[in-house]
């Protein structure tokens, strides 16, 4: 376990289509794989934020200092929190306080993944 997280690049391209806030990120890291793989362009809708309409869903949230995060936003009792879908990394609270924000849903995924030959004789 290395302690890397799915941090997404930042420098991602803002476009708008159908009057959605729509941004395409370059994913860094395997916390959400097998799902999301490292290297993969995500594709995010930022014109909602609201934590009631994405629990459950797929998101990208952002800290100050820590830059972009991918995970699922998942309500515990009344307690927002990100978690990944490899459970070896811990959770991160997105109250109402917290320094992580959400920025929005992820919409599509895409990439190629590596496969390397066998080695066996």
């Amino acid at each position: 376990m290395s302690g890397e997280t799915c941090i997404v690049e930042r420098d991602f391209q803002l476009r708008r289509e159908s009057q959605l806030a729509i941004i395409r990120v370059r994913v860094k890291g395997n916390s959400m794989s097998p799902l999301i793989l490292d290297g993969y362009i995500i594709a995010v809708d930022t014109s909602e934020v609201r934590h009631d309409c994405l629990t459950g869903q797929i998101v990208v949230a952002r800290h100050h200092e820590k830059g972009l995060l991918v995970s699922r936003l998942i309500r515990f009792d009344h307690t927002d929190a990100l978690v990944s879908d490899r459970r070896e990394y811990a959770s991160v609270s997105v109250a109402t306080q917290a320094e992580w924000k959400i920025m929005g849903k992820v919409l599509w995924w895409t990439g190629r993944q590596c496969v390397t030959p066998s080695g066996g004789v």
